[in-house]
C-alpha cells in the first residue's frame, strides 16, 4: 500500500486561518485543535490551484514565514499535520492535507540566508526519492544523496518509468526532494566506507527492514558496498559458510561492522562514494541517523540533558518535483540496468535534468553549498 494517510481521514485535517504577505515573506498560520494531536507540520506550495507541490516549509509551530517565493504573484498554500509521538516523518504517520488556500506575494522580499558551511560544520545538498509513498519523505534513519550519487540510483532503477522499482513507487509518478543539511565537522577514526574521508562516520544502509513508518538504519549491505569501492569494502562481507557473497546469492549475505563503527555511524553523518561498476566517480551517498537530527530549536553540535550531541540538521524549506516532469524535462530512461555498470555520460545528462527541473519552479534562487560536488551542472 502506498499512502495510508487514510487511516487518520477522521480526524479533521489543518485549515488555514492566515496567510498573508509580511515583512517580505508569506506569513501563514493554521489551527491545532484539541482533536488533532499533531508535533510537527508541513506547509505545501502549489503555483496552480490543484496543482502539484513544488515546496514544502516544515515546522513544529502553527505558523511560518514562507520567505523562498517569488514576488508578486499567487501561490495555493495548504498543510498536512503529523500524528503526535510517530516513530519517524515517513508514510503512515501524516495526515491529509487541508484545504488549499490562494495567497498572494507582494514586492521587497526578503534576501534569504541559507547556511553556508563554517568552522564548525559543513553545508550538504542532499536529493531523496519518496520510498513507499507518493508524498514528500523525510531523511530521519534515511538514505539520501548529492546530485551526482541520488541520479545514479535512480538512473538504475528507472528502466521502466511505469513499473514500480526498488523504492516501491513508479519513476514517473514518483516524489524527489531537495533538502539542505546542516552537518558537524567531525573526524572519525578507521572508517571502512568512506573512501578514507573522515569528515563522515560509515554509511549505514537504511530500510532494509522494510517498514516505512519506522525505518532503521544497519551495518550497509552487500549491494551497496559493491558499487562503491567494492575490493574494500565488500571483502567484510560473507556468506554464512565464509564463502564470498555475490550478485546471485546477495540476499544470504552478511557484511561485517565493528561496534565503534556502529556507534559513530548512529553519533554521525555517514558517507559512501558511488561508482556502479564503472572507473568514474558518480557521486556520494549518506545516511542520517534519526537520534543524532538537530530538532527546530537546536544548534548542531548541540548538547543535549542526556549527554548526546544533535549533530545535523535539516532546512526548514524543501523542493519537490516528480518523475513525470524530469520525463518532460529531457530524462533518459532508456538504460536502467539494475545493479550493474552505469554509462557516466548518462548520469551527468539526467543530474542536469534535475538540476534544471528544480531551477525552473517559482521560488528565489537556492543558494545552499554543496559538499564538492562530482557532478558540475
Amino acid at each position: 500500500m502506498i499512502r495510508t494517510a487514510a487511516l487518520f481521514a477522521s480526524v479533521e485535517a489543518v485549515s488555514i486561518t492566515k496567510c498573508e504577505w509580511s515583512g517580505g515573506a508569506l506569513s501563514v498560520s493554521w489551527a491545532n485543535s484539541k482533536e488533532d494531536p499533531s508535533d510537527y507540520y508541513e506547509v505545501q506550495v502549489a503555483q496552480e490551484a490543484s496543482g502539484d507541490v513544488f515546496a514544502v516549509y516544515s515546522t513544529g509551530k502553527t505558523e511560518a514565514a514562507l520567505d523562498f517565493l517569488s514576488e508578486s504573484r499567487s501561490y495555493w498554500v495548504k498543510v498536512r499535520s503529523h500524528v503526535a509521538a510517530s516513530p519517524s516523518l515517513g508514510p503512515g504517520t501524516w495526515r491529509d492535507a487541508g484545504p488549499e488556500v490562494e495567497c498572494k506575494t507582494g514586492s521587497g522580499a526578503l534576501l534569504r540566508a541559507q547556511p553556508q558551511s563554517g568552522a564548525d560544520t559543513v553545508v550538504l545538498e542532499v536529493l531523496r526519492q519518496s520510498e513507499y509513498t507518493y508524498d514528500v519523505d523525510y531523511l530521519m534513519n534515511h538514505n539520501s544523496g548529492d546530485l551526482g550519487g541520488d541520479t545514479s540510483f535512480v538512473v538504475s532503477s528507472s528502466a521502466d518509468p511505469d513499473q514500480p522499482g526498488f523504492l516501491n513507487t513508479t519513476f514517473r509518478q514518483s516524489v524527489f526532494t531537495l533538502y539542505c543539511l546542516e552537518v558537524l565537522k567531525v573526524s572519525v577514526p578507521d572508517t571502512v566506507t568512506t573512501d578514507g574521508d573522515d569528515r563522515f562516520a560509515d554509511y549505514l544502509s537504511c530500510n532494509d527492514n522494510h517498514n516505512a513508518t519506522d525505518p532503521q538504519c544497519q551495518c550497509d549491505n552487500w549491494i551497496d558496498r559493491s558499487l562503491s569501492k567494492a575490493d574494500n569494502q565488500t571483502k567484510y562481507c560473507h556468506q554464512a559458510d565464509g564463502s564470498q557473497c555475490s550478485s546471485k546469492n546477495r540476499h544470504d549475505c552478511t557484511c561485517e561492522c565493528t561496534d565503534s563503527s556502529l556507534a559513530y555511524s548512529a553519533k554521525y553523518v555517514g558517507m559512501m562514494p558511488v561508482y556502479y561498476n564503472q572507473p568514474e566517480l558518480l557521486g556520494y551517498w549518506f545516511s542520517t541517523p534519526k537520534d543524532a537530527e538537530c530538532a527546530e530549536n537546536e544548534s548542531v553540535g548541540q548538547k543535549r540533558a542526556d549527554g548526546s550531541v544533535c549533530t545535523w540538521k535539516r532546512g526548514k524549506e524543501a523542493r519537490v518535483v516528480r518523475g513525470g516532469d524530469a520525463l518532460g524535462y529531457g530524462w533518459n530512461a532508456s538504460a536502467g540496468h539494475g545493479f550493474g555498470k552505469l554509462d557516466a555520460a548518462l548520469v551527468r545528462q539526467n543530474a542536469a535534468v534535475f538540476r534544471d527541473l528544480f531551477d525552473s519552479q517559482s521560488f528565489q534562487r537556492w543558494s545552499c553549498d554543496s559538499f564538492e560536488s562530482v557532478i558540475s551542472v
